[in-house]
Order: C-alpha cells, then structure tokens, then sequence
C-alpha cells in the first residue's frame, strides 16, 4: 500500500515501561468550493472514495494541456469501473475560471463531471490549500504567465489522508500513480 505523507504529530506514551509511538498523519481540512456545475464541493463529498488532486488553470499552457491528457486517459481507466474514485482539479485562476469556463473546459475535454471535478473558488483559499493541506509549492508556467500550476498529482485515500505524489511530466511516476489508485481502491477501511 501507498504510504502516507504529511506528518502532523507523534505522540508517545509509556506503557508497561515502554515508550510506544504514534504517529498522527495531516488528514485534509474541510474546503467549500464549487465545481463545474455550480455545485458546492467539500471534504465530506470526498468520503470513501480515492482522490487524485491537481492545481492548475484552464488558461492555455502547455502544462495544463499536457495534465489534462494525462488525466483524462486515468479517468477513462477508472469511470466505468468504480464510484469511488474522484479527480479534483483546483483552478489557481479563479478570476479567469468561472463556472462556465470550467464547464466549457469539462465539456471539451469529455470528462465524466461524476468523476472529475474542476473547482473554483477564492484565490488565496486555493493557494492556501495547495500549500498547508497539500505541501506542493504553486509555480509558474513561464516567465511571461502569472497562472500558477503544480506539477504533481496528489493521490489521497478513503479517508482524506495523502498517499502519495508523483511528477505528472514523468511517465514512470504516472504509472506508479494508476497502479497506487488500484491499490487504495481495495483498500478496507475501518468506520472512524
């Protein structure tokens, strides 16, 4: 199984004279945003199911188009075979990515709008996100761009918990991706 990232604290306590450890994972905080159908997204719509997450604008770049191919060929992968599997794609040009153009967006690119959600919303709550909830640094696309994207997928599991990165531009490492995503797929996981 995929580890898991993001340590946010371990605690120890003492038991029979020994000193036994727990380690305590950053578990993703609740969001409210709103995705290409005007629906309000947040964490609990996230439940149970496994998420790959990315950051980028629909603005023309090489990046996001090359992201958004990549992406569609693991939705196709998995939309037929589970519902339990989500793509987030969180726009980092929200003042450019409306509603509507993440619907244009959605609908040009034939996503299944059940399993790939493109999110907008504040700026800064974004941008926030991306850094505390997720640890990837937001770059530019170029020099002349002001849109900010993130190279990496971040797989999360069942319950919200990041269990891996892989650099999307790195064919092994999306390869790893899928096969990480069929894991955490069977994965069993325990009422909370």
């Amino acid at each position: 199984m995929p580890r898991y990232y993001a340590v946010e604290s371990i605690n120890g306590a003492y038991e029979k004279g020994k000193e036994h450890f727990d380690t305590v994972y950053h578990r993703l905080n609740n969001f409210n945003l709103v995705n290409q159908l005007g629906q309000p997204v947040s964490r609990e719509n996230l439940a149970g199911k496994v998420t790959l997450v990315t950051f980028f604008p629909t603005t023309d770049s090489l990046q996001a188009s090359y992201m958004s191919a990549i992406l569609k060929k693991i939705e196709n992968t998995y939309e037929r075979s589970d519902s339990g599997f989500h793509i987030l794609t969180f726009t980092t040009n929200p003042r450019h990515d409306s509603v509507n153009v993440l619907k244009n967006y959605a609908d040009n690119l034939q996503v299944d709008h059940d399993v790939w959600w493109f999110l907008t919303g504040e700026k800064a709550k974004i941008v926030n996100m991306a850094k505390t909830d997720f640890e990837v640094n937001l770059q530019k696309a170029d020099s002349s761009d002001t849109s900010l994207y993130s190279p990496q997928f971040i797989l999360m599991g069942k319950r919200q918990y990041v269990r891996g990165y892989y650099n999307a531009f790195d064919s092994s490492q999306v390869r790893q991706c899928v096969r990480d995503i069929s894991m955490l797929m069977l994965e069993k996981v325990k009422d909370e």
